[in-house]
């Protein structure tokens, strides 16, 4: 079964409830070919196993407030370098076919983009999605400030 089929399959078989296989060991010294790399919400802490039932080397993922994921800048040296970073080595060295940007409902993260916060770094942080709540604000037309948070969990991994 090809990787992208075997991922999807499992994150269905979790959905349903059922327990991924503990797949994680399988292959001994053999090098694994990760198919994905995962860019997930920074909470809830779930691992791509709990998702997919996936082998461990299957998946390349890093954990980004809201998975939120800020704009290209070459120039950079701290703060969402490790994101870049990690992101040129999956694409550019390890050849991963697959990226996936996995977000979830009743994200604080998004929730402190839309109501603000007097956290300067965190503040500095969310404003990078700036743009997808106001794609959301556009498309609730005022629907209140719920829609708004559930749109704007949307347009953040779109």
């Amino acid at each position: 079964m090809p990787e992208r089929q075997r991922l999807v399959e499992g994150f269905r078989s979790r959905l349903r409830g059922a327990a991924p296989p503990d797949d994680r060991t399988g292959g001994g010294a053999r090098e694994q070919r990760p198919g994905v790399f995962l860019i997930s919400s920074f909470e809830p802490e779930i691992t791509a196993h709990d998702l997919f039932g996936s082998q461990a080397s299957a998946v390349l993922s890093h954990n980004e407030i809201a998975a939120i994921i800020p704009p290209y800048d070459s120039s950079l040296t701290f703060g969402p370098y490790a994101l870049l970073a990690k992101l040129e080595y999956a694409l550019s060295v390890r050849r991963v076919p697959h990226i996936v940007v996995l977000g979830h409902a009743g994200c604080p993260g998004i929730e402190t983009l839309v109501r603000g916060t007097d956290h300067a770094a965190l503040s500095s942080w969310v404003e990078v999605a700036r743009l997808a709540m106001e794609r959301a604000r556009v498309l609730t037309h005022g629907a209140g400030p719920d829609a708004l948070l559930r749109e704007t969990e949307r347009q953040v991994v779109i």
